[in-house]
């Protein structure tokens, strides 16, 4: 047994930077290139400080592993809600991700009758409602989709925004959804551009691929629950992206969760029960007996 400690999971410098390292999917002009999200430090320089420049990296062995297992917290409602205690992961979703740019024209917003405006503003504001309008009508069940920040140029009360900048996410675990969903964004955007008379541009910034989590991962889990936990399992797909997913592109992977309190998670009041997280713990130790016997 190898324990892993993965690095910027969250992606300040890079989305799964340690695993997609681990798996070697992350090349050095990559690194190169790569900036903190925050600061825009380069990666060269906080590997610097952190005195990790020039070591090498480490990689995968082929075929020294049997598969990867992971533990997390649920960062939803689905277990505390049906008061059980362990989540056995089927699928982990792909994220799609979009920088939507519309370009107006800047003007001044007392002397500028509205029939004259090119509001770029306004344009992201009708194309988030619009979408989640259209959406509903060729997502899937599990479908969600964020529009994470919207930033206005100059950004001032008195100036019609000349330019605004939408990052949009969507989330599935059937890409062929995504790809209906990403062709009506082209189809939304299009048409708020020609309503606005504003241009728009659209570029996908990230595209992740789903996972499915292997079969005799997930019976192991269940029967360790079984076993620890009485039974208090259920099979969940995971709406969050997870270290798992890189890894199951070249080994059998498994994921079990443990509840979230009230499901809050990216917030300062995430917190798990100790009682949930030791029969967790528990769950995985047998869950990894298991494997390891067979």
């Amino acid at each position: 047994m190898e324990v892993a400690s993965w690095c910027d999971e969250e992606g300040h410098f890079g989305h799964f930077l340690g695993s997609r390292s681990y798996v070697g999917d992350v090349t050095e002009h990559e690194i190169d290139g790569a900036r903190d999200r925050t600061n825009a430090r380069p990666m060269r320089e906080a590997l610097q400080a952190a005195g990790l420049a020039n070591r090498p990296r480490t990689i995968v062995e082929p075929g020294r592993h049997i598969g990867y297992l992971e533990a997390h917290i649920e960062q939803g409602r689905t277990l505390e809600g049906s008061h059980l205690g362990i989540g056995v992961v089927t699928s982990i979703v792909g994220i799609w991700q979009y920088q939507i740019t519309l370009t107006g024209e800047q003007n001044h917003a007392g002397t500028t009758r509205m029939k004259d405006r090119r509001d770029a503003g306004l344009a992201a504001a009708r194309l988030c409602v619009a979408i989640d309008d259209r959406f509903p009508t060729v997502s899937g069940p599990r479908t969600v989709w964020t529009t994470g920040r919207i930033t206005l140029d100059p950004g001032a009360p008195s100036i019609i925004p000349g330019r605004a900048e939408m990052l949009f996410q969507v989330r599935d675990d059937n890409p062929a959804i995504v790809e209906r969903l990403e062709a009506l964004l082209r189809e939304i955007a299009t048409g708020i551009a020609a309503a606005s008379g504003c241009s728009v541009e659209l570029e996908r910034i990230r595209t992740g691929k789903p996972a499915l989590m292997a079969e005799t991962f997930q019976n192991a889990i269940e029967q360790a629950a079984s076993e620890v936990a009485e039974g208090k399992s259920i099979r969940m797909p995971s709406g969050a992206g997870h270290d798992a997913q890189v890894l199951a592109t070249i080994m059998p992977a498994g994921m079990l969760f443990v509840p979230s309190i009230d499901g809050i998670s990216h917030h300062w009041s995430e917190n798990t029960d100790d009682a949930d997280i030791v029969m967790g713990a528990e769950v995985f130790v047998e869950t990894c007996r298991r494997l390891l016997s067979n």
